[in-house]
This record gives structure tokens, C-alpha cells and sequence, in this order.
């Protein structure tokens, strides 16, 4: 989100390999990847590339066809791009104040976030979305997957994010109460979720 040097990566593909190569300077070896959003296709990405040891997706979707005028916003480099994401991005009493945690605001949190990016990368990673088909990597994969969606997602639909799920052989299905940004809408949530299916996947119930 604008805080790295360089410039912005242009395509998943590519963020993948980055992020392969940053395992590797970690020694990190077969990870788990949690990836939201843009996030998820970069996990998704490199486990059809490298070894991974599973994949959490969350805010996912067969496609993410940016609107034409949230990529124009972005272009332009003009507030109403965050306005927009954050607009449709988060539900219920989160628009309005904390939802789990006291003394954070949530949408703000968000606001703050993409406008660090706003001139940088916001544009290029949107368009990032709209050119990638997660179609043919999840059906190769192979590695145990979790994919939650959410019920109020506007971003990414939950129907959206059930039909990727389907194409990817065993993949498990959570749903959480939230909007698109639900890793801050419904953290707890989100956290008991993954805690669960990893005590309950092979592989990962003893670490």
C-alpha cells in the first residue's frame, strides 16, 4: 500500500514470484499463505507455482472486475477512490464505530490504509485484479484451502467466492457476518474460524 520502494508491481503473476522469493530470503519452506482480496489471488498464485502447505482466501471471487469508476477514481488519484472502497467495504454497525475491538474505528483504520497508496499503488493493484483469472490455478490445487466468505460482501460476492471454492478439489467453506473487509469487521470471527480448521486439517492439528 505505498509504503515499499519501487515501483508498484503490475500483474498477480509477478507478486506471486515476490513473494516466493521473500519465503525464501525468510527460509520460510512450504508456508501457509492468508491472503484477502488481491491478497488471496497472490496465495493462490504461488501455490500453483511453489510449495505451500495450505491457504487461507478470504474476500475472494472467481473474478474482480474493478467498476469503471473506481478505476477511474484511482487513476486520477482522487480521494473518491478510498471513498469508494471503504463505501463498500465494510457493513452494519462497523460503518458506524468499533465492532470488536474498543478504541478502533474500523473504516478509518481503512481510509488511512488505501490513502497511503492512493498516488502509488491503488491504481495498479486494481488493475491487477481486473486482469487475473483464478479460474485455472484453483483447479490445480493441491494443498488444503479454507476459503471465507462473507455474507454482506459487496466487494466480492459471497456466491462469488463459493463458486471459486468449488473448483478447487476439497476446499473447505466458512461464512462470517461481516462485509468485504471482514478481517476487521469480524476478527474474532475470522480468528476462531481459522483456529478451527486448523486444528481439524491434517498436518496442521500438531503444530
Amino acid at each position: 500500500h505505498g509504503r515499499s520502494g519501487g515501483d508498484p508491481i503490475p500483474d498477480i503473476p509477478t507478486m506471486a514470484e515476490w513473494l516466493a522469493r521473500l519465503c525464501e530470503q525468510l527460509e520460510l519452506e512450504n508456508p501457509l499463505l492468508v491472503g484477502h482480496s488481491m491478497g488471496s489471488y497472490v496465495a493462490l498464485e504461488m501455490a500453483d507455482n511453489h510449495a505451500v502447505a495450505g491457504l487461507v482466501l478470504l474476500g475472494t471471487s472467481e473474478s474482480m472486475a474493478v467498476q469503471a469508476d473506481l478505476q477511474g477514481a484511482a487513476d486520477e488519484h482522487v480521494p473518491r477512490a478510498v471513498e469508494f472502497v471503504v463505501g463498500w467495504s465494510h457493513s452494519g454497525e462497523t460503518r458506524f464505530g468499533p465492532r470488536a475491538e474498543p478504541g478502533l474505528w474500523p473504516m478509518g483504520m481503512s481510509s488511512r490504509l488505501l490513502e497511503s497508496g492512493l498516488g502509488v499503488s491503488l491504481a495498479s493493484d486494481l488493475r491487477a485484479c481486473s486482469g487475473y483469472d483464478p479460474m485455472p490455478p484453483a483447479s490445480r490445487v493441491v494443498c488444503p484451502v479454507l476459503v471465507i466468505v462473507a455474507s454482506d460482501d459487496r466487494m466480492t460476492a459471497p456466491a462469488d467466492g463459493g463458486r471459486l471454492a468449488a473448483a478447487i478439489a476439497g476446499a473447505e467453506v466458512g461464512i462470517v457476518d461481516s462485509g468485504h473487509m471482514s478481517i476487521l469487521d469480524s476478527p474474532r470471527e475470522v480468528e476462531r474460524m481459522v483456529s478451527s480448521w486448523l486444528a481439524r486439517t491434517d498436518g496442521f492439528s500438531d503444530r
